[in-house]
């Protein structure tokens, strides 16, 4: 779905353990164009890191998705999606009584605005997106592990290749691992104009926590009692 909505608490949840290298299966939010459908992730294998994969290419886009995409950055819709049951969310650094936290907002956005140099407004997408999961590693085995966090920090960029395109292997010189050049804020944007040909990737980076796994939902949490 794409909207807005909170955290849910799963206390009855039974803690699941993977192998290194397992499959995960990722409950994607998937959106749809006139002509078009892409997924945001596909199924992901255990501490396996991934750069710059490529999602899906819009050949042109439609003047009418264009409006479509600007008109949900304006409504502020966010993107959902889970990972062994947590909801995905965006960091936040908050500060109470001088000390800094994390909090976190459920889903992304799917893009933002900013005024140019002359003032005029512009719609900019997100099409690349960095996953970090977070995961909390028995000691007992190095083998295993339980996701204890899923977090997204969205860019946009506008990806450049040497043509021809090749779906079945794409190569980007705007994120590539072999020249290590990859998505950084600051970046040349995605501008969302009728014509624009858009390539949407996503990195996937594996992060060891110290939080186990029954305070996993200790972040989602705090972050639904700031906004009582």
């Amino acid at each position: 779905m794409v909207g807005q909505s909170r955290a849910s608490y799963h206390p009855k949840a039974t803690p699941r353990f993977y192998m290194k290298e397992e499959e995960i299966a990722v409950s994607v939010t998937k959106m749809t164009s006139a002509k078009t459908r892409f997924h945001f992730l596909a199924a992901q294998t255990m501490l396996k890191r991934q750069q710059c994969l490529v999602s899906c290419k819009l050949g042109s886009l439609s003047k009418a998705d264009a409006t479509a995409f600007k008109e949900r950055i304006e409504a502020e819709y966010r993107v959902h999606m889970t990972l062994d049951g947590l909801p995905i969310a965006t960091v936040r650094v908050l500060t109470k009584d001088g000390v800094p936290y994390k909090a976190y907002d459920q889903g992304y956005p799917i893009g933002f605005k900013a005024l140019d140099a002359t003032g005029v407004e512009h719609f900019f997408l997100y099409n690349h997106l960095r996953f970090y999961v977070l995961y909390y590693k028995e000691t007992y085995d190095a083998e295993l592990g339980q996701i204890v966090g899923f977090e997204v920090e969205p860019l946009s960029a506008k990806h450049k290749y040497e043509a021809p395109w090749n779906a079945e292997a794409p190569l980007l010189s705007t994120c590539n691992p072999m020249t290590m050049t990859f998505v950084m804020p600051g970046d040349m944007p995605q501008a969302l104009e009728m014509g624009e040909e858009i390539i949407f990737t996503y990195d996937v980076v594996w992060m060891v926590s110290d939080i186990p796994w029954a305070r996993r939902w200790d972040t989602y949490l705090l972050k639904e009692s700031t906004q009582n």
